[in-house]
Protein backbone atom coordinates (compact mmCIF):
# COMPACT_ATOMS: atom_id res chain seq x y z
CA UNK A 1 0.00 0.00 0.00
CA UNK A 2 1.12 3.65 -1.19
CA UNK A 3 2.30 5.64 2.26
CA UNK A 4 3.68 8.93 0.36
CA UNK A 5 1.47 10.28 -1.94
CA UNK A 6 2.35 13.92 -4.07
CA UNK A 7 -1.04 16.06 -4.52
CA UNK A 8 -1.22 18.95 -6.79
CA UNK A 9 -3.59 21.28 -6.02
CA UNK A 10 -3.75 20.05 -2.93
CA UNK A 11 -4.99 23.34 -0.90
CA UNK A 12 -8.02 23.42 -3.10
CA UNK A 13 -10.72 22.17 -2.60
CA UNK A 14 -11.27 18.52 -3.32
CA UNK A 15 -7.55 18.62 -2.87
CA UNK A 16 -7.25 19.73 0.95
CA UNK A 17 -10.01 17.11 1.83
CA UNK A 18 -7.83 14.27 0.46
CA UNK A 19 -5.11 15.33 1.78
CA UNK A 20 -6.77 15.27 5.26
CA UNK A 21 -8.34 12.04 4.34
CA UNK A 22 -5.22 10.33 3.28
CA UNK A 23 -3.37 11.51 7.05
CA UNK A 24 -6.20 10.68 8.71
CA UNK A 25 -7.28 7.34 7.33
CA UNK A 26 -4.05 5.66 6.03
CA UNK A 27 -1.18 7.39 8.55
CA UNK A 28 0.20 8.67 5.04
CA UNK A 29 2.63 11.43 4.35
CA UNK A 30 1.72 13.58 1.47
CA UNK A 31 3.17 16.38 -0.25
CA UNK A 32 0.98 19.27 -1.66
CA UNK A 33 2.07 21.44 -5.10
CA UNK A 34 -0.10 24.47 -5.23
CA UNK A 35 0.27 27.83 -6.41
CA UNK A 36 -2.33 29.47 -3.85
CA UNK A 37 -4.77 30.92 -7.19
CA UNK A 38 -7.75 29.29 -5.89
CA UNK A 39 -6.56 27.44 -2.74
CA UNK A 40 -5.36 28.49 0.66
CA UNK A 41 -3.18 27.42 3.66
CA UNK A 42 -6.45 27.75 5.64
CA UNK A 43 -7.75 24.61 4.37
CA UNK A 44 -4.74 22.74 6.42
CA UNK A 45 -5.97 23.54 9.85
CA UNK A 46 -6.76 20.34 11.14
CA UNK A 47 -3.64 18.14 8.96
CA UNK A 48 0.15 18.84 8.16
CA UNK A 49 1.05 18.23 4.46
CA UNK A 50 4.74 18.89 3.02
CA UNK A 51 3.99 22.07 0.60
CA UNK A 52 5.62 23.57 -2.23
CA UNK A 53 4.49 26.79 -3.57
CA UNK A 54 4.68 26.67 -7.38
CA UNK A 55 2.86 26.36 -10.69
CA UNK A 56 2.69 22.36 -11.68
CA UNK A 57 3.53 23.69 -15.29
CA UNK A 58 7.04 25.27 -13.51
CA UNK A 59 9.71 22.37 -13.12
CA UNK A 60 11.04 23.92 -9.88
CA UNK A 61 9.01 21.50 -7.57
CA UNK A 62 10.85 18.64 -9.31
CA UNK A 63 14.11 18.45 -7.03
CA UNK A 64 12.02 18.68 -3.96
CA UNK A 65 9.83 15.78 -4.76
CA UNK A 66 12.54 13.81 -5.16
CA UNK A 67 13.22 14.48 -1.61
CA UNK A 68 10.57 13.43 -0.34
CA UNK A 69 10.42 10.47 -3.04
CA UNK A 70 6.26 9.99 -3.78
CA UNK A 71 4.70 6.81 -4.52
CA UNK A 72 1.71 7.88 -6.28
CA UNK A 73 0.59 10.81 -7.76
CA UNK A 74 -2.91 12.84 -7.45
CA UNK A 75 -2.70 15.32 -9.99
CA UNK A 76 -5.78 18.17 -9.08
CA UNK A 77 -4.21 21.39 -10.22
CA UNK A 78 -6.70 22.84 -12.44
CA UNK A 79 -8.12 26.36 -13.67
CA UNK A 80 -12.05 25.11 -13.13
CA UNK A 81 -13.06 28.71 -13.50
CA UNK A 82 -15.00 28.93 -17.44
CA UNK A 83 -14.93 33.04 -17.47
CA UNK A 84 -11.16 32.81 -17.41
CA UNK A 85 -9.30 33.55 -20.46
CA UNK A 86 -8.91 30.33 -22.58
CA UNK A 87 -5.24 30.64 -22.73
CA UNK A 88 -4.92 30.47 -19.18
CA UNK A 89 -6.91 27.64 -18.99
CA UNK A 90 -5.35 25.64 -21.52
CA UNK A 91 -2.16 26.58 -20.98
CA UNK A 92 -2.44 25.32 -16.83
CA UNK A 93 -4.73 22.46 -17.24
CA UNK A 94 -2.64 20.65 -20.23
CA UNK A 95 0.69 22.11 -20.11
CA UNK A 96 0.70 21.54 -16.47
CA UNK A 97 -0.28 18.03 -17.18
CA UNK A 98 2.32 17.32 -19.43
CA UNK A 99 5.13 18.36 -16.60
CA UNK A 100 3.31 16.20 -13.86
CA UNK A 101 3.43 13.35 -16.94
CA UNK A 102 6.84 13.83 -17.13
CA UNK A 103 7.82 13.73 -13.60
CA UNK A 104 5.39 10.58 -13.21
CA UNK A 105 7.42 8.29 -16.18
CA UNK A 106 11.04 9.63 -15.35
CA UNK A 107 10.20 7.84 -11.56
CA UNK A 108 7.63 4.82 -13.08
CA UNK A 109 5.13 6.34 -10.31
CA UNK A 110 1.04 5.76 -10.79
CA UNK A 111 -1.31 8.62 -11.26
CA UNK A 112 -4.81 9.58 -11.25
CA UNK A 113 -5.99 12.64 -12.34
CA UNK A 114 -8.85 15.10 -12.79
CA UNK A 115 -11.11 15.10 -15.71
CA UNK A 116 -14.79 15.96 -15.72
CA UNK A 117 -18.37 15.29 -16.66
CA UNK A 118 -18.34 18.14 -18.56
CA UNK A 119 -16.55 16.33 -21.53
CA UNK A 120 -20.18 14.75 -22.05
CA UNK A 121 -21.61 18.54 -22.83
CA UNK A 122 -25.02 17.54 -23.34
CA UNK A 123 -24.80 13.98 -24.04
CA UNK A 124 -27.85 11.81 -23.23
CA UNK A 125 -27.90 11.02 -19.49
CA UNK A 126 -26.85 8.94 -17.68
CA UNK A 127 -23.66 9.38 -19.33
CA UNK A 128 -21.30 6.53 -19.98
CA UNK A 129 -17.78 6.24 -19.73
CA UNK A 130 -18.11 5.14 -23.63
CA UNK A 131 -20.15 8.01 -24.42
CA UNK A 132 -19.05 10.45 -27.29
CA UNK A 133 -17.59 14.03 -25.84
CA UNK A 134 -19.03 16.61 -26.22
CA UNK A 135 -17.23 19.15 -24.32
CA UNK A 136 -19.04 23.05 -24.08
CA UNK A 137 -16.69 24.50 -23.01
CA UNK A 138 -12.76 25.62 -23.26
CA UNK A 139 -12.68 24.15 -19.50
CA UNK A 140 -14.03 20.69 -20.81
CA UNK A 141 -11.74 20.61 -23.94
CA UNK A 142 -8.67 20.82 -21.90
CA UNK A 143 -10.23 18.22 -19.96
CA UNK A 144 -10.53 16.09 -23.25
CA UNK A 145 -7.23 16.85 -23.94
CA UNK A 146 -6.18 15.48 -20.90
CA UNK A 147 -7.69 12.32 -21.58
CA UNK A 148 -6.83 12.07 -24.62
CA UNK A 149 -2.70 12.51 -23.66
CA UNK A 150 -3.10 9.95 -20.82
CA UNK A 151 -4.10 7.59 -23.57
CA UNK A 152 -0.84 8.27 -25.09
CA UNK A 153 1.38 8.11 -22.12
CA UNK A 154 -0.25 4.77 -20.81
CA UNK A 155 3.14 2.65 -21.51
CA UNK A 156 5.21 5.34 -19.88
CA UNK A 157 3.81 4.91 -16.39
CA UNK A 158 2.58 1.99 -14.14
CA UNK A 159 -0.59 3.29 -13.81
CA UNK A 160 -3.32 6.28 -14.99
CA UNK A 161 -6.94 6.96 -14.61
CA UNK A 162 -9.03 10.12 -15.41
CA UNK A 163 -11.80 10.69 -12.71
CA UNK A 164 -14.72 12.10 -14.36
CA UNK A 165 -15.71 14.00 -11.57
CA UNK A 166 -20.00 15.47 -11.49
CA UNK A 167 -20.80 17.77 -9.67
CA UNK A 168 -18.76 17.81 -6.17
CA UNK A 169 -19.88 20.33 -3.54
CA UNK A 170 -18.82 20.04 0.49
CA UNK A 171 -16.23 21.85 2.86
CA UNK A 172 -13.32 24.15 1.58
CA UNK A 173 -15.22 25.52 -1.44
CA UNK A 174 -15.41 28.86 -0.43
CA UNK A 175 -12.14 30.20 -2.07
CA UNK A 176 -13.59 29.19 -5.37
CA UNK A 177 -16.23 32.07 -5.38
CA UNK A 178 -17.96 32.15 -8.21
CA UNK A 179 -16.87 28.74 -9.27
CA UNK A 180 -18.38 27.25 -6.57
CA UNK A 181 -21.07 24.48 -6.55
CA UNK A 182 -24.18 25.56 -6.99
CA UNK A 183 -25.30 23.39 -3.30
CA UNK A 184 -22.92 25.21 -1.84
CA UNK A 185 -23.45 28.58 -3.01
CA UNK A 186 -27.46 28.68 -2.68
CA UNK A 187 -26.81 27.38 0.42
CA UNK A 188 -24.34 29.94 2.18
CA UNK A 189 -26.29 32.71 0.60
CA UNK A 190 -30.00 31.70 1.50
CA UNK A 191 -28.76 31.09 5.45
CA UNK A 192 -27.02 35.10 4.82
CA UNK A 193 -31.10 35.76 4.18
CA UNK A 194 -30.16 36.45 -0.10
CA UNK A 195 -32.83 35.40 -1.99
CA UNK A 196 -31.78 32.41 -4.59
CA UNK A 197 -31.15 33.32 -8.25
CA UNK A 198 -31.51 30.29 -11.13
CA UNK A 199 -31.34 30.42 -14.49
CA UNK A 200 -34.81 30.12 -15.66
CA UNK A 201 -36.65 28.20 -14.22
CA UNK A 202 -34.83 25.93 -12.08
CA UNK A 203 -35.19 22.84 -13.32
CA UNK A 204 -31.51 22.39 -14.78
CA UNK A 205 -30.63 18.97 -13.13
CA UNK A 206 -26.90 17.76 -12.12
CA UNK A 207 -25.70 15.09 -10.21
CA UNK A 208 -24.54 16.43 -7.00
CA UNK A 209 -21.70 14.24 -5.21
CA UNK A 210 -20.44 14.99 -1.50
CA UNK A 211 -16.53 15.64 -1.34
CA UNK A 212 -16.33 13.25 1.23
CA UNK A 213 -17.51 10.22 -1.07
CA UNK A 214 -14.95 11.86 -3.67
CA UNK A 215 -11.99 11.67 -1.38
CA UNK A 216 -13.10 8.02 -0.57
CA UNK A 217 -13.51 7.01 -4.22
CA UNK A 218 -10.27 8.60 -5.64
CA UNK A 219 -8.16 7.29 -2.47
CA UNK A 220 -9.44 3.57 -3.55
CA UNK A 221 -8.99 4.36 -7.44
CA UNK A 222 -5.26 4.84 -7.22
CA UNK A 223 -4.93 2.05 -4.12
CA UNK A 224 -6.77 -0.45 -6.43
CA UNK A 225 -4.62 0.60 -9.36
CA UNK A 226 -8.21 0.39 -11.49
CA UNK A 227 -7.02 -0.85 -15.18
CA UNK A 228 -9.61 1.24 -17.13
CA UNK A 229 -8.51 4.86 -19.16
CA UNK A 230 -11.62 6.75 -16.90
CA UNK A 231 -14.06 6.47 -14.33
CA UNK A 232 -17.38 8.21 -13.96
CA UNK A 233 -17.10 9.93 -10.28
CA UNK A 234 -21.08 10.51 -9.51
CA UNK A 235 -23.98 9.08 -7.64
CA UNK A 236 -26.16 8.22 -10.28
CA UNK A 237 -29.09 10.69 -9.43
CA UNK A 238 -29.62 13.92 -10.51
CA UNK A 239 -30.96 17.16 -8.43
CA UNK A 240 -32.75 20.21 -9.77
CA UNK A 241 -31.68 23.43 -8.71
CA UNK A 242 -35.55 23.89 -7.80
CA UNK A 243 -35.40 20.87 -5.25
CA UNK A 244 -32.09 22.16 -3.83
CA UNK A 245 -33.74 25.46 -2.93
CA UNK A 246 -36.41 23.15 -1.58
CA UNK A 247 -33.83 21.41 0.49
CA UNK A 248 -32.52 24.97 1.88
CA UNK A 249 -35.83 25.89 3.39
CA UNK A 250 -36.39 22.34 4.75
CA UNK A 251 -32.72 22.52 6.70
CA UNK A 252 -32.92 26.54 7.07
CA UNK A 253 -36.14 26.61 8.20
CA UNK A 254 -37.17 29.31 5.96
CA UNK A 255 -37.95 30.64 3.35
CA UNK A 256 -37.05 33.32 0.47
CA UNK A 257 -38.28 34.08 -3.12
CA UNK A 258 -36.81 32.45 -6.04
CA UNK A 259 -35.46 35.47 -8.50
CA UNK A 260 -35.75 33.48 -12.22
CA UNK A 261 -32.94 35.00 -15.01
CA UNK A 262 -31.99 34.44 -18.14
CA UNK A 263 -28.69 32.06 -18.92
CA UNK A 264 -26.08 34.13 -20.30
CA UNK A 265 -24.23 31.35 -21.96
CA UNK A 266 -27.23 28.88 -22.42
CA UNK A 267 -25.90 27.56 -25.82
CA UNK A 268 -22.61 26.21 -23.97
CA UNK A 269 -24.65 25.16 -20.80
CA UNK A 270 -24.98 21.53 -19.51
CA UNK A 271 -28.55 21.05 -18.06
CA UNK A 272 -28.86 17.87 -17.43
CA UNK A 273 -25.84 15.44 -15.86
CA UNK A 274 -26.08 11.88 -14.48
CA UNK A 275 -23.64 9.67 -14.09
CA UNK A 276 -23.77 5.70 -14.88
CA UNK A 277 -22.05 4.35 -12.31
CA UNK A 278 -22.04 1.05 -13.44
CA UNK A 279 -18.32 0.44 -13.84
CA UNK A 280 -17.85 2.48 -10.33
CA UNK A 281 -20.01 -0.02 -8.56
CA UNK A 282 -18.07 -2.84 -10.13
CA UNK A 283 -14.69 -1.93 -9.50
CA UNK A 284 -14.98 0.15 -5.96
CA UNK A 285 -18.79 -0.67 -4.55
CA UNK A 286 -19.64 2.69 -4.27
CA UNK A 287 -23.28 2.20 -3.45
CA UNK A 288 -24.02 4.00 -0.51
CA UNK A 289 -23.28 7.80 -0.67
CA UNK A 290 -24.82 11.32 1.08
CA UNK A 291 -27.11 12.73 0.24
CA UNK A 292 -27.75 16.77 0.03
CA UNK A 293 -29.89 17.41 2.51
CA UNK A 294 -27.75 14.88 5.18
CA UNK A 295 -24.91 16.99 4.47
CA UNK A 296 -26.62 20.51 4.49
CA UNK A 297 -28.36 19.73 8.09
CA UNK A 298 -24.45 18.46 9.29
CA UNK A 299 -23.53 21.98 7.79
CA UNK A 300 -26.50 23.91 9.43
CA UNK A 301 -26.37 21.92 13.03
CA UNK A 302 -22.34 22.49 13.01
CA UNK A 303 -22.65 26.27 12.05
CA UNK A 304 -20.59 26.07 9.69
CA UNK A 305 -19.62 28.99 7.79
CA UNK A 306 -19.19 30.07 4.28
Amino acid sequence: MYKRFLVTGGAGFIGSNLVRYLEQNYNASVLVIDNLLTGSLQNFTDCKPQFIRSDVQNTDWFHKANDFSPEAIIHLASITDTTVASKEIMNTNVDGFRVVLEYASSHKLPIVYASSASVYGNGKPPMSESNTRNPLNIYAESKAKLEDIAKDSKTSVPHILGMRYFNVYGENEKFKGNAANMVTQLYFKMKKGIKPRLFKFGEQRRDYIYVQDVVKITTKSVLQKISYDVLNVGTGNATSFNKIVEIIYKVLGTKLSIEYFDNPIIEKYQNNTIADISRLNQLINASSFYTIEQVLTKWNSEGLES
